[in-house]
């Protein structure tokens, strides 16, 4: 992220594109449109978003931006509220007659109860999914989303939330731009905004596989200070190759550890947390014969 602020005050009226093609966000209006430079509870700069005071940015179009074929999305954001169903906008490019329709795409959170939904359209019709679940409120996430050809899938912090075919009988080749530009924080219509923190956004003209969502996530974590860990009991995935036995977890899971007990599963004082476990989402052991009652189970701690 590179953001340029107004000479003494906090807002920011430019952030720049790092990606080389030149698409950087600005707000030519000035004050009260800037949004704010604020540093967040991990103390790394954020752009702050405020719905009631109509701040927002904008980037002209390119053919960077007018994707209208495979695309992802990936935003580090934390929603201040939802209510109202208007305040999650993240991004959205819209027609210029309707614009309230996505020309090609536009991305948003309606409710605390509500995933993330995925619009694409052509400014007239238009197709749409819907992550099977929500952002927490005050806390930062990575939400993801990623098209092939007409399938949409969804990712909250990482974890699949969610894969299903553009309803409308809408295809992904009917998708086309109006030339608008590229809004941040706000739809062309400005009815939708956004309440809360933005600290990254990606678009890419192309679709990544969950692999690649799972590898961006723990970066964008490390680079964000975010901790994200799934509560909730997994099983364990094992596979074997010659002498050795790889253990995994949903990426989601990474913070539990990995415990061991060589005796067996009634002397539980005997469980230790296998060395790095708690990193990572999978762990390659390498089997002794002369151990034959060894058994392996996740405990989180927060």
């Amino acid at each position: 992220m590179l953001f340029r602020s107004d000479a003494g005050t906090n807002t920011v009226n430019q952030w720049n594109d790092l990606s080389g093609n030149g698409n950087n966000l600005s707000q030519s209006l000035g004050p009260p449109f800037e949004p704010q430079l604020a540093t967040n509870g991990s103390g790394d700069p954020v752009i702050r978003f405020t719905a009631t005071n109509e701040t927002f940015m904008q980037a002209a179009s390119t053919p960077s931006l007018a994707i209208t074929g495979d695309m992802s999305i990936i935003a580090v954001v934390n929603f201040a509220t939802l209510d109202g169903g208007t305040n999650g906008e993240i991004v959205s490019k819209t027609g210029a007659s309707s614009k309230n329709i996505a020309a090609p795409y536009d991305y948003y959170v309606i409710a605390t109860n509500t995933g993330a939904r995925f619009y694409r359209g052509n400014g007239s019709a238009f197709g749409q999914v819907t992550a099977s679940q929500a952002p927490s409120l005050g806390t930062p996430h990575i939400l993801t989303v990623t098209e092939t050809g007409n399938t949409v899938s969804h990712f909250l912090d990482g974890a699949a939330s969610g894969t299903a075919i553009l309803n409308n009988s809408f295809n992904e080749t009917s998708a086309t731009d109006a030339g608008q530009p590229l809004s941040i924080g706000i739809r062309g219509d400005a009815v939708n905004r956004l309440a809360g923190d933005l600290s990254e956004l990606i678009i890419a003209g192309s679709a990544i596989s969950s692999y690649d969502v799972a590898a961006l996530g723990r970066y964008l974590a490390a680079q964000h200070h975010l901790v994200f860990v799934n509560t909730t009991p997994t099983n364990i995935v094992i596979s074997v190759t010659g002498n050795q036995i790889t253990l995994s977890w949903p990426a989601d899971h990474i913070g539990w550890q990995l415990q061991s007990n060589s005796v067996g599963l009634t002397v539980t004082g005997a469980w230790f947390t296998v060395p790095g476990s708690t990193a990572t989402d999978q762990m390659t052991i390498t089997t002794d014969a002369t151990k034959t009652n060894v058994f392996y189970r996740m405990l989180y701690q927060p």
